[in-house]
């Protein structure tokens, strides 16, 4: 039997420290596509309690540089009681729109803060310009023909290196997002669910909850207190695939369920034989059909109802690595490994970083050495000069002596 709870709060990194259900809980973003938690040495931007807490637990951390925040009460204390309130009562009296709206708007503030600054713009230009913005524009993301000259072209409004320098050098922020809320709400989540996701009868956690074996404390669940675990479901069983794949028979107040998760549309159709399948064999692709309700037809400017085939399996993710047993049995997963051999390894933008903070200290390694190379020429050039004086008054001191002269006879 095994116990479902979930949370109310609205780099050198060991081998040692993993095994093969839950490690790191430091993220690097965006390594091969997707956001992982891995081992080895890598670059990033980090909440510094986070980074406090790694070392702790045997990170090996090296400071590059950071901003610095003033410590504050947060502004956000009463906002988030009041909503959590009201969404309580709205439980209470059987409302569950309002309790969705209420939870929905405590989840939207972290979202919201954290808002990527690059936007999505479509444009509707000539064949001859689609061609050229397929090329040249940075951040293009797709051309659809729409008529006979006219193509829709999709692409991301990139951040440019001009305003990273200029956010650098002024301390400026984006207009339209504080990351540094966000990121101190995510790390601080991470380091209170760390001794639970370590444990060894931990199974499965996402981003607020956890799948153990054993019932927590008392002290620490409560079904309306703010901040603690609340009991979910007991579960009989359960087949846990990867971060939100997941099917698990559940007990809920003396009601049995079926409870299937999964990304993406295929969560419509998905059925508990394909979970079934992919414990046997994590390598399977398993296909399916749905249905997309409202499908954008550009070409024919309309939306329409549109069935799409999905080719479905975990075999190649790069989140986590499979671990086997000798047998050639699958027992689990393990993070990947990366950053071991040189900094070309990391995210573009930590790469970016860091290039330009070692080319920062290169050149100032050379103005240094040409300072130095400098002064010794300078100390030369006065060494020289002043010998140059003293010979000089030396000879306007002897002409000034008196000369005795002798007549000849």
């Amino acid at each position: 039997m095994w116990f479902i709870f979930r949370t109310s709060c609205g780099k050198q990194i060991p081998d040692s420290l993993c095994h093969y259900l839950f490690d790191s809980f430091i993220s690097r973003v965006k390594w091969c596509g997707t956001l992982v938690f891995p081992t080895g040495k890598f670059v990033g931007v980090y909440f510094s309690e986070e980074l406090k807490f790694a070392e702790e637990h045997g990170y090996l951390v090296v400071p590059l540089r950071g901003w610095q925040f003033d410590r504050m009460k947060s502004p956000f204390y009463d906002f988030v009681h009041d909503l959590y309130q009201r969404r309580l009562e709205a439980k209470e009296k059987g409302d569950k729109a309002m309790a969705f709206i209420h939870k929905t708007t405590m989840n939207s503030l972290y979202g919201r803060f954290g808002i990527s600054p690059e936007s999505t713009t479509c444009v509707i230009v000539s064949r001859e310009e689609s061609h050229k913005m397929a090329l040249s524009q940075d951040g293009f993301i797709d051309s659809t023909h729409l008529d006979d000259d006219l193509y829709l072209v999709t692409y991301k409004n990139k951040v440019s290196d001009d305003l990273f320098k200029e956010m650098e050098e002024t301390t400026k922020q984006p207009a339209n997002t504080a990351v540094q809320l966000s990121a101190a709400i995510a790390a601080y989540a991470r380091i209170v669910l760390y001794p639970f996701i370590k444990r060894d009868d931990c199974y499965y956690t996402d981003t607020d909850s956890i799948v153990v074996q054993n019932e927590l404390p008392e002290e620490m669940v409560s079904p309306s207190e703010i901040g603690k675990f609340k009991k979910e479901h007991y579960v009989k069983e359960g087949i846990f695939l990867a971060p939100k794949s997941y099917c698990i028979h559940a007990l809920h107040e003396d009601k049995e369920e079926i409870i299937m998760k999964h990304k993406g549309p295929v969560r419509k159709v998905i059925t508990k034989d394909y979970y079934i399948n992919q414990l046997a064999d994590p390598t399977l692709k398993q296909q399916f059909s749905c249905s997309a309700d409202f499908h954008r037809d550009f070409l024919n400017l309309c939306v329409e109802k549109k069935i799409n085939t999905y080719v479905v399996g975990i075999g190649n993710s790069t989140k986590r690595e499979l671990v086997y047993d000798e047998d050639g049995t699958w027992i689990g997963t393990k993070p990947p490994h990366i950053g071991e051999d040189s900094i070309d390894s990391i995210h573009p933008t930590a790469h970016k970083v860091i290039t330009g903070i070692l080319g920062k200290m290169n050149n100032l390694t050379k103005k240094c050495n040409l300072k130095d190379h400098k002064s010794d020429d300078d100390k030369k050039i006065k060494d020289y000069k002043k010998r140059e004086s003293h010979q000089t008054k030396k000879k306007k001191a002897d002409k000034k002596k008196p000369v005795n002269k002798k007549k000849k006879r």
